[in-house]
């Protein structure tokens, strides 16, 4: 693969068994962001694609991952399913670079289920987060669509976001008027 990607597969759960990963790293990167899809894609989306070619632009390796029912092209899991698929992937990206500060979050409903494993309880390793078109679960399931700083608190890390800067969905709580490249400059 082109850009320093390498495809890879973890468990996602004992149940489920394998899916597949895509890490990108760049040379000279110190960061490394796990992106989960939106509900009706895959790791090989589009919309995917072209975050972790900005996030590679911006010097940031990217770990992309199939959720098993995208994987096997069946109905989706459950939130315990993905949730479980997510704490699995984030160890799997720190195992595949555990020098790299690691980001978690994802892409609509990849990032809506990173943040509902994180209420349930924290990611291990996971310094911040990225959300594009994404609501934020909070704990006890309460959900937060519109930026607030105060969400930083309950998620015990720092946000960012990176692609879509006028959607009411995806949160924010880098200066509005960053782009990408400098809020990753930032952390």
């Amino acid at each position: 693969m082109a850009n320093g990607a390498n495809e890879l597969k973890f468990v996602a759960t004992p149940d489920k068994g394998e899916v597949s990963a895509i890490f990108m790293r760049p040379e000279g990167t110190t960061r490394l962001i796990v992106l989960g899809h939106g509900a009706g894609t895959n790791m090989r989306h589009a919309t995917m694609q072209a975050i972790a070619d900005a996030f590679a632009a911006a010097g940031a390796a990217t770990f992309r991952y199939n959720f098993p029912y995208s994987e096997n092209g069946t109905a989706r899991n459950s939130t315990a399913i993905c949730v479980e698929t997510i704490r699995n992937a984030v160890k799997a990206a720190h195992a595949a670079a555990p020098d790299l500060t690691l980001f978690a979050g994802g892409h609509s409903f990849g990032g809506r289920m990173t943040t509902t494993a994180q209420s349930e309880e924290p990611l291990e390793n996971v310094a911040g987060w990225y959300f594009s078109h994404s609501r934020c679960i909070l704990p006890g399931g309460r959900i937060q669509n519109a930026p607030n700083i105060s969400l930083a608190s309950r998620l015990r890390c720092c946000s960012f976001r990176a692609h879509a800067t006028n959607s009411p969905h995806s949160i924010c709580l880098s200066r509005p008027s960053q782009n990408s490249a400098a809020v990753l400059r930032s952390i």
